[in-house]
């Protein structure tokens, strides 16, 4: 079964939240546990619910990534003006958008005037696929185990097929010398990608980059709770829907990132050979951005 940029289809088009069996990461006790600083790297905006600080995480070398310097979140089409101010103390310069133009159509970014905006669509625009993948699993087409399946591919696909796009987004990110922000639909698959290779460029050990990475399934809870009752609703007329699907599209598996990081060790060398041969990152580059992102 081919990626249908699927996990951003069912965000955007099926419902806005999830299912039953919810994952231990959306538990508060297993957030405090394993995420560092964890209520403070959010930024509460209305209409946006995965936005957040990537500041405040040890490094490998006992350094600190710095507040204020490189930001992730869902996407801005609901930015509302009167939370303009808010976002300006922010001191963001500039917007990496990384969604599709399919998907931005409808729901461009809305920010302020002097906000540079840039689109770097890091996979690719399947078009009317989304409508396509909605209506199967409002079917009962998908099982719970080919929607694991499609996230896992659609991982391995944003990491191998358009690498290019995806070395133009993080060599944007690493060269800014000001407040950054990056984001997808959701704010967690893509959006997580970048973020996860950002930290292993600063040295992150990967317990702590999982960690912050599964942080998307606390932060957008209430949205996937209210889907499922949604969901739950709708299976009235609807009986096949399976809302354990629903929740694997919707949420963040620690099986999805680490083929990400399985496909970088044994396809390309492992993270340091990716960061050099396909990211185009040389030793230079790469402690210029730790020096400047971290203390």
């Amino acid at each position: 079964m081919k990626i249908k940029i699927v996990s951003f289809v069912i965000i955007l088009f099926l419902f806005t939240s999830c299912a039953t069996n919810f994952p231990s990461s959306f538990d508060k006790k297993s957030l405090v546990e394993n995420a560092v600083n964890s209520e403070k790297r959010f930024v509460k905006l209305k209409k946006t619910t995965n936005f957040r600080d990537v500041g405040g995480i040890s490094t490998i070398e006992g350094k600190t990534i710095k507040w204020g310097k490189i930001y992730r979140s869902d996407n801005l089409s609901k930015l509302k003006e009167k939370e303009f101010t808010k976002f300006k103390s922010l001191k963001i310069e500039t917007v990496i958008d990384l969604r599709t133009e399919a998907e931005t159509s409808e729901k461009e970014d809305n920010l302020p005037t002097e906000t540079a905006y840039i689109s770097i669509p890091i996979v690719s625009d399947q078009g009317d696929l989304m409508g396509q993948m909605k209506e199967k699993v409002l079917r009962g087409e998908v099982s719970e185990e080919e929607s694991k399946e499609l996230m896992r591919e659609f991982y391995s696909k944003a990491i191998t097929e358009n690498i290019p796009l995806l070395r133009a987004s993080i060599q944007k990110i690493i060269g800014s010398e000001n407040a950054i922000l990056y984001h997808c639909s959701a704010g967690k698959d893509r959006t997580g990608i970048v973020t996860a290779l950002l930290l292993s460029l600063a040295n992150v050990d990967r317990a702590t980059i999982v960690n912050e990475y599964l942080l998307s399934n606390y932060y957008r809870k209430s949205k996937i709770k209210s889907t499922i009752r949604k969901a739950k609703f709708l299976k009235i007329i609807r009986p096949k829907i399976n809302t354990n699907v629903i929740l694997n599209f919707m949420s963040v598996d620690e099986i999805y990132i680490n083929t990400m990081f399985e496909i970088i060790d044994n396809k390309y060398g492992g993270m340091d050979s990716f960061i050099t041969n396909e990211l185009k990152i040389d030793d230079k580059m790469r402690k210029n951005f730790i020096e400047k992102i971290t203390f």
